[in-house]
């Protein structure tokens, strides 16, 4: 009668059923769970109302090989309701024995967990929910890194491309001040002396004619020397100037300019040698280094005064060649050679025998020579 009282008035679902799970009694909490009567279950089978899946789960310990190994379990499975609803149910389970000790009945506590369960998979949810934020949010976090870094390069870019424009700037202004100015004069000088020739030739004696005459070759001269270098160096920037580099022999260079600059040399008192006439093969462009040797020694018969002297040398340093032309002419101040090699800024001076200049001869010389890998000096 305790035993009863106590199945009865049970808070929990309580239902006693056979080892091959047929209901012998259930208790009013049990029905108000499934949603049966008491009448409708006794005559039911516990694998009846049991969810497909959780069937297995609850044999595999009612069964008697696991009956006779425990008394009593507790897991968790799912109920299917008189109006197909599913509620989830903790289950604790008793196996009850005979006089000789084997296992007859199974007496069951069932305790509605559905809520709980609900709560469960509600807060697994939500941690896949973050979890997935929380990707998402790395994921936006690298994307930003990876925009700041673009961002970063792009400013360097930027930077760079200024920097470039800033030399394109310098570069035009220069072209403009030659035209403007370098090449205006030489014209002038041909035009002003030629029409001086042509109007006047008869009244003029032999001497002024030779002066005026050479006064016109000298502009000549000049104009075509600075449009020689105009259009190197802006074949030079724009990248139309081939690269070819081959064997060749700087002392067979360095010759072939001495050859060509000697009567001028001579003209002007000027003499050039070369030191140490030894042989050295370098592999480079022969256009090039050609123009750069022919540059230089043109240059330096214009600052070399009157028994003056120009010395062209060649030397081995480690991989590299080492070409100096080097003259006994003024020099150069600290702030222009400083100011050298910047574009935009004047630096041409008149030469000692009078010989004017647009200063970038040294500009493309220098532009030669890192070209091809190397780099000059003052």
């Amino acid at each position: 009668e305790q035993f009863r009282g106590a199945f009865e008035t049970s808070a929990a679902g309580m239902a006693l059923h056979a080892i091959d799970g047929r209901y012998l009694k259930v208790n009013q909490t049990f029905c108000d769970i499934l949603g049966y009567t008491e009448h409708e279950l006794l005559r039911m089978n516990w694998r009846d109302i049991s969810f497909a899946d959780d069937v297995s789960k609850s044999e595999s310990l009612d069964d008697e090989s696991a009956s006779a190994a425990r008394d009593n379990y507790i897991i968790e499975k799912r109920y299917v309701c008189k109006d197909g609803k599913i509620v989830w149910a903790r289950v604790f389970s008793a196996h009850l024995r005979n006089a000789e000790g084997v296992a007859h009945l199974i007496l069951g506590q069932i305790y509605d967990i559905t809520e709980l369960k609900q709560a469960e998979e509600t807060l697994l949810e939500n941690e896949k929910q973050l979890r997935r934020q929380v990707l998402e949010l790395t994921d936006r976090e690298e994307r930003l890194e990876s925009q700041a870094v673009d961002l970063v390069a792009l400013a360097k870019d930027l930077a760079t491309a200024r920097d470039e424009l800033g030399v394109l700037n310098a570069q035009k202004d220069k072209f403009f001040s030659i035209i403007a100015h370098d090449l205006r004069n030489p014209f002038n000088q041909v035009l002003g002396f030629s029409s001086l020739l042509s109007r006047g030739a008869a009244n003029l004696d032999a001497n002024q004619v030779a002066e005026y005459s050479d006064a016109v070759h000298g502009a000549a001269q000049q104009v075509f020397r600075l449009l020689e270098d105009l259009l190197e160096w802006s074949r030079l920037q724009m990248g139309q100037m081939e690269f070819n580099p081959q064997p060749i022999d700087l002392r067979d260079m360095i010759d072939k300019n001495m050859k060509l600059f000697d009567p001028v040399a001579k003209t002007k008192g000027v003499r050039i040698s070369q030191k140490k006439r030894q042989s050295l093969a370098v592999f480079a462009d022969d256009h090039m280094v050609d123009t750069v040797i022919r540059n230089l020694i043109d240059n330096a018969i214009k600052f070399t005064p009157e028994n003056g002297n120009i010395t062209v040398s060649v030397r081995r340093s480690g991989k590299s060649a080492v070409v100096e032309v080097a003259d006994t002419g003024a020099g150069m101040p600290e702030d222009v050679v400083d100011r050298l090699f910047r574009l935009g800024e004047a630096t041409s001076t008149m030469g000692t025998g009078g010989e004017t200049g647009t200063g970038l001869g040294l500009h493309l010389c220098k532009d030669l020579v890192e070209r091809q890998g190397g780099q000059m000096d003052v």
